[in-house]
């Protein structure tokens, strides 16, 4: 969990304590985006609220004694089941840590699951204080349970804050130990006592459309995209299928899927095959690779093994991620293999996949360079980083070597044509990748967020995106990602024994 977004949320009331001083509520936030907040609502709105003072945020780990990372709340742009999304105007200082902000969960968490927080609760005098539990059930209600794994006792409290002791940790983010993604906010804290609190659940938000969240916080052009994404990609199988109608491949998917001969088109051929697609993809892999096979064995004409190639790459973009995450400079995927982050990156870009072998003989995005290529570590001066790194994209991009220094003019002119090619027209998704899993570039500059920040700064190369990738649990999509690889990696070895060239 980044404690850096984790801000604390001061709001005056009209009413004073017993020694006349104005009463303050204390809250808790957590940035989601540049410029939006996610709290509990009844942090920020309530009857006894003093509306003629703003709402103070401060990023209390950012604060520093004689200069505090403040700001104040604009507006209330959403409300719903007691959450809040809140705007205002980030402080300079806290915008280098919004490179790294979590995915926010699109699938229910199962209970029993661990999760962490952190927040502000009276308890702790208002100081920043973390917490742990497990989930309890997620149902098809926006509220549930969350248990505490450790709290205070009774007898160790003041009389006065039995009951309201964990306030203030109203409108903390929940995040799933297992995903890193942010899964909940809580509401809910008089449990606290009894080791519980309540939580609202990030995925019904999500799923809720008439709610308004999904556009609330930026993400529902992003959904759009992804569905025409998939859309787009059914449609080219189609497409493909039509154009390679009179060659052997189709007759033999015709063949064993398989279909009577009057009614072999191809609208028939990809109904059945989006049939055992949805019934089981991986087996769909796997029947694709032995009728690929078979056919090569009496045709290894360029048409067929691109044939082949295509229609497999297509159906494995079917495979990328759904996820909610914004089309950005600086990307971290949830993904382990150099394979599944060209796969990932494919509906945010609307590109086709496509595949090259790497030296280590893995299946990695033609257009990716790996951030092994900068062998000098942190601690080397951010623009010479920046002069080689844009000549290194300038090459890749360009195909011969850069000037000895990369001007103001080239590099517009560069950015420009990073940019026009992320589509599926040109489909040349430049970027530099990281391996996060890879003790061996721990030290490199990409590991750095200041020094991609620098690399993507409006002087230089906005638009290209640098990607990390590799940190992820051992779960059911890592061993789909696992199995899909092997398929892929499979398919290639296969292509390239019949003479095609990845």
């Amino acid at each position: 969990m980044n404690p850096y977004p984790i801000v604390k949320i001061t709001v005056f009331r009209t009413d004073q304590d017993k020694h006349g001083k104005q009463r303050e509520r204390t809250g808790t936030g957590y940035v989601i985006a540049d410029g939006l907040i996610l709290t509990a609502h009844h942090v920020v709105e309530f009857a006894e609220r003093d509306k003629s003072q703003p709402i103070q945020l401060e990023w209390t780990k950012l604060s520093k004694e004689n200069s505090p990372c403040k700001a104040q709340m604009t507006d209330v742009i959403w409300a719903k089941h007691d959450v809040a999304v809140l705007a205002c105007v980030m402080p300079d200082l806290l915008k280098a840590h919004l490179l790294d902000l979590p995915k926010l969960a699109v699938s229910k968490v199962a209970s029993c699951k661990r999760w962490e927080s952190a927040g502000y609760p009276k308890i702790n005098q208002s100081q920043l204080k973390d917490a742990t539990g497990e989930f309890g059930v997620d149902l098809s209600d926006p509220t549930f349970n969350l248990t505490l794994a450790d709290t205070y006792g009774r007898d160790q409290v003041p009389k006065e804050l039995v009951d309201t002791g964990w306030g203030g940790m109203s409108g903390a983010p929940v995040f799933s130990l297992e995903s890193g993604q942010l899964q909940a906010v809580i509401t809910v804290h008089n449990l606290w006592m009894e080791k519980q609190l309540q939580a609202v659940s990030i995925p019904y938000l999500l799923a809720d459309k008439d709610l308004g969240f999904r556009q609330a916080v930026g993400l529902d052009d992003n959904a759009v995209a992804i569905q025409q994404f998939f859309d787009g990609q059914k449609q080219q199988i189609l497409e493909l299928l039509c154009d390679m109608r009179q060659g052997k491949l189709f007759q033999a998917l015709a063949a064993k899927l398989p279909i009577p001969q009057p009614n072999i088109t191809p609208d028939s051929v990809y109904e059945k095959l989006f049939a055992l697609f949805d019934k089981d993809c991986l087996a769909l892999f796997d029947w694709l690779l032995q009728t690929s096979s078979s056919v090569l064995k009496q045709d290894i004409s360029k048409d067929t093994l691109e044939n082949v190639r295509t229609l497999f790459c297509l159906f494995a973009s079917l495979m990328a991620s759904t996820s909610l995450v914004a089309r950005q400079s600086y990307i971290k995927l949830s993904v382990y293999s150099k394979m599944a982050s060209e796969l990932h990156l494919a509906p945010l870009y609307e590109t086709n996949p496509d595949f090259t072998t790497a030296e280590d003989g893995e299946l990695k995005g033609r257009y990716s360079i790996d951030a092994s290529v900068f062998t000098r570590e942190i601690g080397w001066e951010q623009d010479d980083f920046k002069n080689e790194a844009t000549k290194i994209i300038f090459k890749g991009v360009n195909g011969k070597d850069a000037p000895k220094v990369v001007n103001a003019i080239e590099l517009w002119k560069l950015n420009e044509k990073i940019k026009q090619r992320q589509n599926r027209n040109l489909n040349q998704l430049h970027r530099f990748e990281l391996n996060r899993s890879d003790d061996a570039l721990t030290g490199n500059p990409l590991s750095n967020l200041s020094y991609c920040q620098a690399l993507n700064a409006g002087d230089c190369l906005p638009d290209l995106p640098i990607i990390h990738y590799g940190e992820v649990d051992m779960d059911a999509t890592l061993k789909l990602e696992l199995a899909l690889s092997a398929k892929m990696e499979d398919l290639f070895t296969i292509l390239q024994q019949h003479g095609y060239s990845a």
